[in-house]
């Protein structure tokens, strides 16, 4: 039998209230089956494949992140395997982007970043938003590889807002 920290549980119930509440402002319909979970699909919207993010500590303060790699070492939730589409939670609404966008931005701006020498990941704990700008990071014992970036980078792509009713 797993065990599942009562942290874990509290995660797991906050990402199921904002995939259901972008269902219920987008129509969009939940995913399959089961197996979608491993691609990242929460939803769908039409024939688009659509991964939910709910409110995050660094989207409040004006950063996204976006993550390459799980904590396995699996492809993320940004990789070519996933969704076709990400929503991301902020108190103005839904802000969906294409995927692939989403990653092309990402990467190019931590190749940018003369911090990031020869891909190298930095591996800490608590990595907050504005230090791992454009750094690729990664958590102490795991396999996890994210940066952030700006919602402002995240604004520049083509996106779609989906407004909603603050909680």
């Amino acid at each position: 039998m797993t065990h599942i920290t009562k942290m874990q549980q509290q995660a797991l119930a906050a990402a199921e209230y904002y995939e259901q509440l972008f269902m219920k402002v987008t129509g969009a319909k939940p995913r399959k089956n089961k197996q979608e979970d491993y691609r990242h699909i929460d939803c769908y919207l039409g024939d688009v494949s659509i991964d939910v993010k709910g409110a995050r500590s660094c989207q409040r303060d004006g950063y996204v992140l976006v993550e390459f790699k799980n904590v396995a070492g699996n492809d993320g939730w940004c990789s070519r395997n996933s969704a076709d589409k990400i929503a991301f939670y902020f108190d103005e609404g839904f802000i969906v982007v294409d995927t692939m966008d989403l990653r092309r931005i990402a990467e190019r701006k931590v190749m940018a970043n003369p911090l990031n020498i020869g891909g190298k990941v930095t591996r800490a704990n608590k990595v907050g938003a504005s230090a791992g700008l454009y750094l690729l990071c990664g958590r102490d014992g795991r396999k996890d590889v994210f940066t952030y970036i700006t919602k402002d980078d995240l604004l520049s792509l083509n996106h779609d807002v989906y407004e909603h009713q603050n909680r």
